[in-house]
């Protein structure tokens, strides 16, 4: 019994520290947003618009067509202004993809922001214009991206591939269920515990 208290108090323990440093969000892609020549949001052959990166030195190719609307989500945890990326989709017309994994932000003075995307791979988006309302930025509530994958990066704009892929997002926080309810599932296995310990005594 006393190992069944343990490992109730341990779960409490992990889940309550989980939940005092990270934020779970869900960021909704919008279409609605322009300024500052920024329009959102949408997905787009990576040709034209020439600008030097000035993180990696790499050219940057922010337009091209086809040029297709883009909606979906991007979830993740925000820790510190960090957002680590644990899923969410893009939907382009009838077709969607997922986003597995990436981090948004910056980290220790350093721009980490970088998600990867089903079939197109990574996309990177450097500090291009960094302010707010302009890419790439975020202040908790909404964020501006502007950035390319990296067949566009390695490859240049060449000959048009569906691979080499520009992408522009505006997306905007929305309310997602309190991580209150994972404290409240370790405290009900902490009860059972104490309860088992108390009817066997």
């Amino acid at each position: 019994m006393e190992n069944t208290k343990s490992l109730a108090t341990a779960l409490l323990l992990s889940l309550l520290a989980m939940t005092a440093n990270a934020d779970p969000v869900v960021y909704e892609i919008e279409t609605d947003y322009s300024a500052g020549g920024f329009e959102a949001s949408y997905l787009h052959g990576s040709t034209g618009c020439t600008t030097t990166g000035p993180n990696s030195g790499k050219t940057l190719y922010m337009c091209g067509s086809p040029i297709q609307s883009i909606t979906g989500t991007i979830e993740g945890n925000l820790v510190n202004g960090l957002l680590q990326i644990t899923g969410g989709a893009i939907h382009v017309g009838s077709s969607s993809y997922k986003i597995y994994d990436g981090m948004l932000g910056a980290f220790g003075g350093s721009n980490v922001w970088w998600f990867t995307m089903e079939h197109y791979g990574q996309f990177m988006f450097e500090s291009i214009a960094m302010g707010s309302g302009m890419p790439n930025y975020s202040d908790g509530h909404s964020m501006i991206l502007w950035g390319q994958n990296m067949w566009a990066y390695n490859f240049g704009p060449g000959t048009y591939s569906d691979y080499r892929r520009g992408i522009d997002i505006y997306a905007r926080k929305v309310n997602v269920p309190e991580p209150g309810t994972l404290s409240l599932l370790g405290l009900g296995l902490l009860g059972v515990g104490f309860a088992r310990r108390r009817a066997r005594a």
